[in-house]
């Protein structure tokens, strides 16, 4: 009898020890993109400046495209124009907004992302003519549909030595 309760023992000690090495690795099904990020303990950890389930998404993307934008400066309404969003070759967390302001001479600012924000770099929002100087600086926020942002910003109109500063809100909607 002590015999076989020690072949028993044996068996279930054998099956305990082969199950528990039978763990699959969290990761082995996870396919977590090279570039944007490892996985860890089956979560894709992301890289800076990527996003989604297995990170293969820039940050920025989700801004890219053409959008129509409604300004309301100085509290008054202005007409809406388009405006296009393209990814920076400078840096994978910049974008280029081209024509943002409406300004006569049509800006191009540089913005950066950081999540679902931008911000309009300090560098970034200057467009001149031959007598004038338009200066765009401000932030804005990705709504959670990925399909509209609000963006508060201040154009700087300067002129023959006088400046002008404009406080506005826009909405883009993706077109």
């Amino acid at each position: 009898m002590r015999y076989l309760s020690f072949i028993y023992s044996i068996v279930i000690v054998c099956t305990l020890v082969l199950l528990a090495s039978c763990d699959k690795d969290p990761c082995e099904d996870l396919a977590c993109d090279t570039v944007g990020g490892n996985c860890v303990n089956g979560i894709c950890q992301c890289n800076e400046n990527y996003e989604g389930l297995d990170c293969s998404s820039l940050l920025r993307d989700k801004f890219l495209g053409t959008y129509l934008v409604t300004p309301t400066c100085g509290g008054t309404a202005d007409n809406p124009y388009t405006v296009t969003i393209t990814g920076s070759g400078a840096s994978l967390s910049k974008i280029l907004i081209e024509n943002f302001g409406n300004t006569p001479c049509g800006a191009t600012i540089s913005a950066t992302v950081d999540n679902n924000f931008i911000s309009v770099d300090d560098d970034g929002g200057v467009c001149v003519t031959a007598d004038e100087e338009y200066r765009i600086e401000g932030t804005g926020q990705m709504s959670s549909a990925d399909s509209s942002f609000t963006v508060s910003y201040v154009v700087t109109h300067a002129f023959f030595g006088t400046e002008l500063s404009t406080s506005c809100t826009a909405t883009l909607v993706r077109q």
